[in-house]
């Protein structure tokens, strides 16, 4: 996984 796609898969996981 690209560092872009990682952010953006741990930013949907932290958003409520």
């Amino acid at each position: 996984m690209s560092a872009s796609a990682s952010r953006k898969v741990l930013l949907r996981a932290l958003a409520p």
